[in-house]
């Protein structure tokens, strides 16, 4: 079913000019989730329009659809998105613990990441969890704003 589900909504989202970035299937609360992302980003009718396009796809599921994008602090998933955030900082989560330095490297096996002073290595296969992290400077000025 999930497999099935999921080329029909990239397809759907392809077809808007977005990428799916991401399916989640709850299905203890019935809900399936579509993570959409684009290469200007994506507003909010993006994902009305998305919605609107996968509903009728829908019906005959017994789930409530949520459309949205990743979100500013979204989880890294694959090398290519890995790479495309070189020079953010990022938080790590493996067995052993969190760390957070800023991603300074990329290839294949696993990425580099800058804390204080020092660069530690990862290899994918040991990490649980990465995500961006936004710092409110980033977030709230916008590029050329002025202080008053």
């Amino acid at each position: 079913m999930i497999e099935e589900l999921t080329k029909r909504i990239k397809t759907v989202v392809e077809s808007r000019g977005l990428e799916l970035y991401d399916l989640e299937v709850d299905q203890k609360r019935r809900i399936i989730k579509v993570y959409v992302e684009g290469p200007g980003g994506v507003t909010i009718n993006d994902c009305y329009e998305v919605a609107g396009l996968l509903n009728p796809i829908m019906t005959h599921e017994a789930y409530r659809l949520e459309v949205s994008s990743p979100g500013v602090e979204r989880k890294l998933r694959d090398v290519d998105d890995y790479r495309r955030n070189i020079g953010r900082m990022i938080r790590v989560r493996t067995k052993e613990g969190k760390k957070t330095g800023r991603l300074v490297r990329v290839d294949a096996d696993g990425f580099d990441i800058k804390v204080g002073s020092s660069v530690i290595n990862y290899k994918f296969g040991v990490v649980t969890k990465a995500n961006i992290i936004v710092s409110d400077d980033e977030l709230f000025r916008r590029k050329g704003a002025r202080d008053y």
